[in-house]
This record gives C-alpha cells, structure tokens and sequence, in this order.
C-alpha cells in the first residue's frame, strides 16, 4: 500500500468532518483551521 496515497485518502475524510463541522458551527472553523 503506498503510503502517501493512504495519507491522501485520510486527509479527505478530514476535510469532509471539517465540511460538516463549518455548517455547524462556522465560528469554530478559523480553529481548526490553525491546527494544520
């Protein structure tokens, strides 16, 4: 299994949590944002 690719898709279904959480509660966005 090549490892940057299993990084890639781990870092997708980050991003779709983040999606869900900026329609929740887009004052904590900037946050999350920072811990990157």
């Amino acid at each position: 299994m090549n490892k940057e690719r299993l990084r890639g898709v781990n870092l997708g279904g980050w991003f779709s949590q983040v999606d869900c959480i900026e329609e929740k509660d887009p004052a904590h966005f900037p946050g999350i944002l920072q811990h990157i």
